[in-house]
């Protein structure tokens, strides 16, 4: 069997340079809309004007002291203090 010329042979690596891109891309979400502050809780006080044309019943408890009401009959009826009852606010004839 011949025995096979031997040959010098040179490998050359080559290197290739992969270039990458990335891209970002950032999305925002739009802003939430801004926090509303409940409405201020309502308060009575006894400043409010006396309310007119109210159905009442004379000798009754009434408050705010002022106030204007009508009887039954359609007389008209005012929130005083009773000096005999304690001091307390009743419904008398105007």
């Amino acid at each position: 069997m011949p025995t096979p010329d031997v040959a010098e042979i040179t490998v050359k690596t080559t290197t290739s340079t992969t270039t990458t891109t990335t891209t970002t891309t950032t999305t925002t979400q739009p802003k939430p809309p801004p926090v509303q502050a409940p409405p201020p809780a309502r308060t009575t006080t006894t400043t409010e004007p006396p309310q007119q044309g109210l159905f009442v019943r004379e000798g009754a408890s009434c408050r705010p002291e002022g106030a204007i009401g009508l009887s039954p009959r359609g007389e008209p009826l005012i929130c005083r203090n009773d000096g005999g009852r304690n001091d307390r606010l009743r419904w008398q004839k105007a």
